[in-house]
C-alpha cells in the first residue's frame, strides 16, 4: 500500500467519523435509555446466575466431614492393597491393541491389491 492509498483511506475514515458525529447530534436516542437497558440486562444475568447457584442437586444438607474422611481413608487403603497385589495396571480392555479378527465370510483381498492395517483396500 502506498502513501496515496493510505491518504485516501484516512480521508474516508474522517468523513465517516464526521457523519457519525452529525447523526449522534441529531439522534433522539438517549444515553440514559442505553444505561437503563444495560442495567436491566445485567440485573437479569445476575438473577439467572443466582437462580442456578441456588438450585438443589439432591445433596444432603448435613454432610458429615468425618464420614467423608472415613470414605477417603477407605479409598486410600484400597489403592494401597491393589498396589501390594501389583494390580495397578490398566484394565485389559484399555490396553488391548490387537486388531479384531476378520469375519469368516469376508473375502480376502486380491494379491496385487494393497490393504491398510484394518484389511481395507487402499485407494491408488
Amino acid at each position: 500500500m502506498n502513501d496515496a492509498d493510505m491518504f485516501e483511506d484516512s480521508i474516508k475514515i474522517i468523513s465517516r467519523l464526521n457523519t457519525t458525529v452529525l447523526d449522534c447530534k441529531h439522534s433522539t436516542f438517549s444515553t440514559e435509555n442505553f444505561r437503563t437497558l444495560n442495567d436491566a440486562d445485567l440485573l437479569e444475568d445476575a438473577n439467572e446466575i443466582n437462580e442456578v447457584l441456588g438450585r438443589s442437586y439432591a445433596v444432603e444438607d448435613d454432610i458429615d466431614e468425618a464420614d467423608l474422611d472415613d470414605e477417603l481413608a477407605a479409598l486410600d487403603e484400597q489403592l494401597a492393597f491393589e498396589a501390594e497385589l501389583g494390580d495397578t495396571d490398566a484394565p485389559s480392555y484399555l490396553t488391548d491393541t490387537a486388531t479384531p479378527a476378520v469375519a469368516a465370510d469376508t473375502p480376502a483381498p486380491a494379491a496385487a491389491e494393497q490393504v491398510d492395517e484394518f484389511g481395507l483396500p487402499m485407494s491408488a
